[in-house]
C-alpha cells in the first residue's frame, strides 16, 4: 500500500537536511510519525507531499520527502491555494499513484483543492485546530477597554487592519475552509473528544477514527526530577503568539505571585524577538496589536524582569527546558490536542492547564494534571501557588501523566493503528 501525506510546511527532518532554522518548522509531530510507519510497516510506503519555498525531492530514512514551491506557485501566506498550485498537486499526486490519501490538517486548504486534484483516491483528513471554534476565542478574552489603546499602531495603520479584522479574517476565511473540509470529506482522524464533536456537528455522516501522533524522541530520553529543577521556575509553550493561547493571563498570575515569589521567572518559548528589550524598526513595525498589548502589560504589571522570551529551539532543548522548570503550565482559551503539554506529560513536568476544548481528553483532570478555570489569572496564580509550596501535591500526578504520555505516544501501536486505519477505509471503499 502506498500513501501520500498532503503537509503544509516542511517538517523539522526535512529542515535540517536543508541546513534550515527551527523557526522555519511546521508539523514537528510528521517525522516521527512517518519514521514510525517506514520502521513498522513494511506493507505501506509513505511519501510526504510539502509545501515549501521551491521544488525537489529528498529521500530520508526510507520516507520520501516532495516539496512543491507555494510561494512561487500561488500559495498566500493567508493559507489559501490558487488554482496554479492546485494543478502542481495533481500532478505531484499523479506521479505517486497513491492508494489513499492522508491530509494532515484542517487549517489549511489542502482539503479546498478541486476534487479533480486528488486523483480519485480516497482521502482521510487529520484534525488539529479546530478554528471554527478557536476564532471565537482569538482575542483571548481581553476587555476591550484594554485591547483598543493597543489598536494605535504603526503595522495596523500600514495595512489597515486591526486585532478584530483579523478575528474576522479568521472567522470567514479560515473558518469557512475548516466547515467545508469538515462537510466535504468522509473518513478524518482525531485525538479528542472535544474534535470528535465538532466534527459530528458539521458532517453527523462521517466516519472518525481515533489517531495519536509522535512526540519527539528527545522526550522520551529526559526525565523531570525534583533534584534539579530552577525552583519557581514555569515554561509555557508560545502562549503570546496570539490572544487565544491566553498568556496575557499568566503573566497577570505570576505578576499576584512575584510578591511571595520575588525568584519567580516565566520562560516563554519562541517569544525572544518579541519580548526584547532593545527592539529595531522593522521590530516595532511587525508588532501586532497583541504584541503591543502583551509589551504594555508586562511593563504596567512590573514583570520585565522575571519573564524570559526564548528564541524557537530544538527538541532537545525544549526538553531540557522543562526537565528544569518546576511547573509547565498552558493558559489556552481554546486548544483541541496542545502537543506541548504532551511533551510536558511525557518528560514528567507537574502540569497545570486550563480546563478547555481537547485538553480535559489529553490530561485527564485530578488524575494527570490540573485543569483550572480559563480567563481567570486567579485560579491559575492558586494553583500555581500550591504547586510551588506543596511539592507532594505537585508531584502526585507525575508518574500517571508520563505513564499515559508514553503509551499514547507508542510508535509501534500508532502505526499500526495508522496502517489498520488505511486498509479499514479501502475495504470501505471498495464495498
Amino acid at each position: 500500500m502506498r500513501a501520500l501525506w498532503l503537509v503544509w510546511g516542511l517538517p523539522r527532518m526535512v529542515i535540517n537536511a536543508r541546513g534550515g532554522s527551527n523557526a522555519e518548522v511546521k508539523g514537528s509531530w510528521i517525522d516521527g510519525l512517518a519514521l514510525a510507519v517506514a520502521r513498522r510497516c513494511i506493507d505501506l510506503e509513505i511519501v510526504v507531499l510539502c509545501l515549501g519555498d521551491e521544488d525537489f525531492e529528498i529521500q530520508l530514512n526510507g520516507v520520501k520527502y516532495i516539496s512543491v514551491s507555494g510561494v512561487v506557485r500561488g500559495a498566500s501566506k493567508s493559507g489559501k491555494i490558487l488554482p496554479s498550485l492546485g494543478l502542481e498537486v495533481a500532478k505531484k499526486i499523479q506521479s505517486v499513484s497513491p492508494d489513499i490519501i492522508h491530509i494532515h490538517g484542517t487549517e489549511h486548504e489542502y482539503g479546498c483543492l478541486n476534487q479533480t486534484v486528488y486523483c480519485g483516491v480516497p482521502v482521510v483528513v487529520s484534525i488539529q485546530g479546530v478554528l471554527s471554534e478557536c476564532y471565537i476565542a482569538y482575542t483571548g478574552g481581553i476587555p476591550l477597554y484594554e485591547i483598543l489603546p493597543a489598536e494605535f499602531n504603526l503595522r495596523n495603520f500600514l495595512k489597515l487592519t486591526s486585532i478584530f479584522a483579523e478575528q474576522r479574517w479568521w472567522g470567514k476565511r479560515r473558518s469557512w475552509s475548516e466547515q467545508y473540509i469538515f462537510k466535504r470529506f468522509k473518513y478524518f482522524i482525531g485525538r479528542t473528544e472535544f474534535d470528535r464533536r465538532c466534527l459530528e456537528f458539521y458532517n453527523p455522516n462521517a466516519i472518525y477514527f481515533q489517531g495519536e501522533e509522535s512526540i519527539n524522541n528527545a522526550f522520551r530520553s529526559v526525565c523531570w526530577e525534583r533534584a534539579k529543577v530552577s525552583p519557581h521556575t514555569i515554561y509555557c509553550g508560545n502562549a503570546i503568539g496570539y490572544g487565544l493561547k491566553g498568556g496575557h493571563w499568566l503573566i497577570r498570575a505570576v505578576a499576584a505571585l512575584k510578591v511571595d515569589f520575588p525568584d519567580i521567572q516565566l520562560r516563554i518559548a519562541a517569544s525572544q524577538d518579541k519580548l526584547k528589550a532593545k527592539r529595531g524598526f522593522f521590530e516595532w513595525l511587525k508588532a501586532s496589536t497583541y504584541t503591543v498589548y502583551i509589551r504594555r502589560l508586562i511593563r504596567k504589571l512590573g514583570c520585565t524582569d522575571c519573564i524570559v522570551g526564548l528564541p524557537a529551539l530544538s527538541p532537545e532543548l525544549v526538553a531540557e527546558e522543562l526537565s528544569t522548570a518546576e511547573l509547565f503550565v498552558l493558559p489556552s482559551v481554546c486548544e483541541n490536542s496542545p502537543n506541548t503539554l504532551c511533551e510536558a506529560m511525557m518528560v514528567g513536568t507537574p502540569s497545570i492547564a486550563t480546563y478547555v476544548g481537547g485538553v480535559p481528553s489529553i490530561m485527564k483532570p485530578d488524575v494527570e494534571g490540573r485543569l483550572v478555570q480559563a480567563c481567570d489569572p486567579h485560579a491559575l496564580a492558586g494553583e500555581i501557588r500550591r504547586y510551588f509550596t506543596d511539592h507532594a501535591y505537585a508531584e502526585k500526578y507525575v508518574d500517571n501523566a508520563r505513564k499515559r504520555a508514553f503509551d499514547r505516544h507508542d510508535d509501534d501501536k500508532n502505526a499500526a493503528v495508522l496502517f489498520n486505519t488505511y486498509k479499514r477505509i479501502l475495504e470501505m471503499e471498495r464495498k
